[in-house]
């Protein structure tokens, strides 16, 4: 069953010369909202230009068919902001694997995409909408959660770390596109050591790779002098 609640939120709207603020509706989303969904994710990635943003329409439509959960914020009629997450099998079966988590298939989730209407950016929605999605996800009992996020995309790297996710991995998926693996455990507590921490290039494959396979998990983004870089801890028992 799709919750259909609708809520009001008020975001700042920026156009040529002008930032004003709009009032806004949040609505979680059913397969008669295929059609839109589709059209707005496609009109983003097209805009950012990263083809391993785009999501295939049947993907989307399972999703909205009850294999998974979206939600939309909408400026009256207009889509501003679409958060997707997957339950397909085809989505939670690799994800298990990246894991290393077999016989949890049906509590993990897939953060699949979330894409934000150019005027609409700065309002902090990644993060909104991450919170608002998760509290539906965990009464679904999904409490394993997932993504990836392709190394490129920093501004969504930050924010998905900033939600808690840790990076667990960096490889090749998607037609061989490289991207961080990122985990979130709901119901079980972690902790990641800040001390004697190391911090690594955002760019610098090999060392990445070298530190994962020491143990240690990405928990946040710096900016330093030298450009990017990530900060990894080890995980405490």
């Amino acid at each position: 069953m799709h919750h259909s609640k609708s809520e009001r939120i008020v975001l700042r709207r920026r156009r040529a010369g002008v930032i004003e603020t709009v009032p806004c509706t949040v609505r979680y989303l059913g397969p008669d909202d295929h059609a839109k969904a589709a059209a707005f994710h496609g009109r983003i990635a097209e805009e950012i230009g990263d083809e391993s943003l785009f999501s295939a329409e049947n993907s989307i439509r399972e999703t909205l068919g009850g294999k998974g959960r979206a939600l939309a914020f909408f400026d009256g009629d207009r889509m501003v902001c679409f958060r997707s997450v997957s339950y397909s099998p085809s989505e939670v079966e690799p994800a298990v694997r990246d894991l290393a988590i077999p016989g949890m298939e049906d509590r993990v989730a897939v953060m699949d995409f979330c894409v934000i209407d150019s005027s609409f950016r700065g309002n902090n929605l990644q993060q909104i909408s991450y919170y608002l999605m998760e509290s539906i996800v965990y009464a679904d009992n999904r409490n394993i959660f997932y993504t990836t996020v392709s190394p490129k995309n920093i501004y969504s790297l930050a924010n998905v770390l900033e939600c808690g996710f840790c990076i667990e991995d960096l490889k090749r998926k998607y037609a061989g596109t490289l991207r961080f693996v990122l985990s979130k455990h709901l119901d079980v507590p972690t902790q990641t050591s800040t001390r004697n921490h190391r911090e690594v290039p955002l760019h610098d494959v090999r060392a990445i790779r070298g530190v994962l396979d020491e143990g240690y998990s990405g928990y946040k983004l710096r900016h330093r002098s030298r450009g990017m870089v990530i900060l990894f801890g080890k995980p405490l028992a």
